[in-house]
């Protein structure tokens, strides 16, 4: 019975009376859809329908499919969401208002005054006067009402808005935040541990927010290292500590960090004192191609490799080919491309400002370059990978390598080359970095070929290292600079295990064949664990077995254990 009515219900609804219209639109049934579709003009024809729980706009009424297709064009050039569909006739065919009503009221024909509860006596009954009274309906008078202009904005101005609501967010929350410190300040008085003291005297050297009109921000800083190392070689063992050195550090910006600088020295019982850092730079960023750049100019770390020295007391091997800080000036530009950083390096250099203090002779210059590319999926989670390309030209003077077993309290440095008369040396790096949650890992390889009036001699290095940290979060990789950041340790600190691996090789018989340059070779495995206190305490301790081989002085096995102690702020 059921399948019955469903079917004959779909023959109604199909061969009844209907005809093809076009549907403009339709929306759900609200007052403001509905006084919206009654000012607005719809092309003739054209009727709005209350059907169920929306409104729709229905144009023509066409028996045939053909007919509707040919003004179907019409209608679709200035509505995108017409739709040919089905409707009843009915709903087309207008319906009148029956605004005037007419009523029959039988009045007797009488002289005589009508008497409360006194029946109506009639004369003439059958002569009856039939008056037609005509009683008005009155209607409520329409109320005119204006159309909704409804402004459109630009992405300009939308752009406008949304920074006008966060200027008055930071505003109410710095109001906010005021009325707080000044609702519960100095409420009572409580005895306070030397913790916080030394806290309020940090906060003094440095200064996040912006002073001034020119948004100038500071900070001032230390680092003081104390090193112990125990060596045992060629049947000798030997016990040495001291203080490494003391760098003191002031770094600054101007109109939010555009305009940076940073001044840096170093107090050392290995080395010289010296100027570490002294440089003047400026950063912004290209509208058209959205590429940020950097320019430096003074005395910095040149832009070669990944840092190492990090995860491990000393650098690798290979460090002896990588030079320090020099006098000169660098170009970043960085470009974001899915969802990573292109990175550009380009800088030019000559000799160091120490050594233009000292009077010494300085190089021709040295150009140098290295590309990067890195990619982070997650906060740590980060992938990276760069070549390092340098060249520099001598005045025909001596070029020395050396290493010392990844210490630098090695009393012998057995692995070791001098070469005389070099015109130039080009140098070669590929890097790689890989992070992934308390994971690290990183590698490298480097080239060197020296040229002198004799010969080519091409000299090698590399090394693999890899970290995991049993407490804390894991290292933190800026992308946009390319360079590892600063180990933030939790309220219990954090814990790191590091293993290392590197190789150098200082013997190279030339292309020509006229004189070996031998050197030596070695191979070291170093272990190593960091205990970061906090931010500004930290405790290092490295073993390390050095093999150096085909060298002059020794050729056999080294252990050296060595521990430092780092205080930062």
């Amino acid at each position: 019975m059921k399948k019955f009515i469903l079917l004959l219900i779909l023959v109604v609804y199909g061969f009844g009376d209907s005809c093809y219209t076009v549907q403009l639109m339709t929306k759900y049934k609200t007052n403001k859809n509905k006084i919206q579709l009654s000012h607005t003009n719809f092309p003739k024809g054209c009727l709005v329908m209350e059907i169920g729980n929306f409104y729709t706009v229905r144009c023509e009424c066409r028996d045939t499919k053909e007919e509707i297709k040919q003004k179907f064009p019409f209608y679709k050039k200035r509505y995108h969401g017409a739709v040919i569909t089905k409707s009843a006739r009915y709903r087309f065919q207008k319906q009148p208002k029956k605004i005037i009503k007419k009523k029959v009221i039988v009045v007797p024909k009488t002289n005589e005054k009508l008497i409360p509860h006194k029946k109506i006596i009639l004369k003439k009954p059958k002569k009856e006067a039939v008056k037609n009274v005509e009683t008005i309906q009155v209607l409520p008078p329409k109320i005119i009402r204006k159309p909704l202009l409804i402004k459109r904005t630009t992405h300009k101005e939308d752009k406008h808005k949304k920074k006008l609501k966060k200027e008055k967010k930071k505003y109410k929350e710095k109001k906010t935040k005021k009325h707080k410190k000044e609702k519960y300040k100095f409420k009572y008085v409580k005895k306070r541990d030397m913790h916080n003291f030394y806290d309020r005297y940090i906060a003094r050297l440095r200064h996040k927010e912006g002073i001034g009109k020119y948004d100038f921000r500071y900070q001032f800083g230390a680092k003081i290292k104390y090193d112990v190392m125990f060596g045992d070689e060629a049947g000798q063992s030997y016990l040495h500590h001291q203080f490494r050195g003391v760098q003191i550090y002031h770094k600054g910006s101007f109109f939010g960090k555009k305009l940076f600088y940073k001044m840096g020295y170093e107090f050392s019982n290995i080395t010289v004192n010296h100027i570490k850092d002294l440089y003047l730079g400026y950063k912004g960023k290209i509208k058209k191609t959205k590429t940020k750049y950097r320019i430096k100019f003074g005395n910095f770390k040149v832009p070669f490799s990944l840092s190492q020295s990090d995860m491990f007391m000393e650098g690798a091997l290979n460090n002896t080919f990588i030079d320090g800080r020099n006098f000169g000036g660098e170009l970043l530009l960085s470009q974001q491309i899915a969802r990573g950083y292109l990175n550009l390096f380009t800088s030019y250099y000559q000799g160091s400002i120490n050594d233009r203090i000292h009077h010494n002779q300085l190089d021709k210059g040295t150009i140098s370059a290295r590309v990067t590319y890195a990619k982070a999926f997650t906060k740590h989670h980060i992938i990276s990978f760069g070549s390092g390309y340098a060249k520099e030209k001598f005045l025909d003077g001596t070029l020395k390598y050396k290493q010392g077993s990844e210490s630098k309290f090695m009393y012998e440095q057995y692995v070791s080359t001098k070469i005389k008369y070099v015109s130039s040396v080009q140098k070669n790096n590929f890097e790689f970095l890989y992070i992934f949650s308390k994971y690290c890992m990183q590698a490298a390889y480097t080239q060197v070929a020296v040229k002198n009036n004799l010969d080519i001699y091409k000299y090698d290095g590399y090394y693999i290292e890899g970290s995991y940290f049993y407490l804390g979060q894991g290292r933190g990789y800026d992308v946009k600079k390319s360079t590892l950041e600063q180990i933030q340790p939790n309220r219990d600190g954090a814990i790191e295990f590091a293993l290392r691996y590197s190789a150098i090789n200082l013997n190279s018989s030339g292309k020509k064949h006229i004189k070996d340059e031998s050197g030596g070779s070695q191979q070291d495995i170093a272990f190593g664990v960091n205990w970061y206190y906090n931010k500004e305490i930290e405790w290092m301790f490295n073993y390390i077995l050095a093999f150096p081989k085909a060298t002059k002085d020794y050729d056999g096995m080294l252990q050296v254990y060595q521990t430092r102690l780092i205080f930062a702020f």
